[in-house]
């Protein structure tokens, strides 16, 4: 059988550069050596920090196409209204479902977010990121949601009173019957 290692990175406070330690996660079924690094041994990284930071030329590119499209919405553009919602429907869908675990109030939380951004989008910065300020909005919508359905749920709590439900039907159930006959 083999052995499991995992190597995890340790970012030192005051240091610019990233180093991995490893700290072996073992898993064998017998108690042999294992070769490659020690437990507490130094990785040095791959590459530096700063070129991990840096944005690939698709990322630049299909930033400046979001940007784009926003500059046509806000002119008026209604084409590049579909392709902006196009584009960023499965993001911020995953977004909701992601708060709310439920396909249907994640697809009716889209809408209000879209609907939301289509009467807002005017006062977006344009030095801002777009993509920022649109999970941000996601994110202040699926709060607001929550807030009213746990709202709703204290509501119809208190409202319901335990003395005053009636049963659903007259005639005792099967199991309250076959106690009374053994009595």
């Amino acid at each position: 059988m083999g052995v499991l290692s995992i190597a995890l990175p340790v970012v030192p406070a005051s240091s610019g550069q990233t180093r991995r330690v490893l700290r072996n996660r073992s898993v064998s079924a017998s108690n042999s050596a294992t070769s490659g690094p020690l437990r507490g041994t130094l990785i040095p990284p791959t590459k530096p920090i700063q070129s991990m930071l840096e944005r690939t030329p698709e990322q630049e590119a299909s930033q400046e196409a979001v940007a784009r499209l926003v500059r046509q919405c806000i002119a008026g553009d209604g084409h590049a209204w579909q392709q902006l919602v196009l584009s960023q429907h499965r993001r911020i869908y995953a977004i909701c479902y992601r708060f709310t675990g439920s396909a249907t109030d994640a697809e009716d939380l889209t809408q209000d977010v879209f609907l939301k951004l289509f009467k807002s989008l005017n006062t977006f910065d344009r030095r801002a990121n777009f993509q920022t300020w649109l999970i941000s909005v996601s994110r202040n919508l699926c709060i607001d949601h929550y807030r009213s359905v746990r709202k709703e749920r204290q509501t119809i709590d208190r409202d319901v009173d335990a003395n005053e439900l009636a049963p659903a039907a007259r005639e005792p159930g099967p199991i309250a019957a076959l106690e009374q006959r053994d009595r």
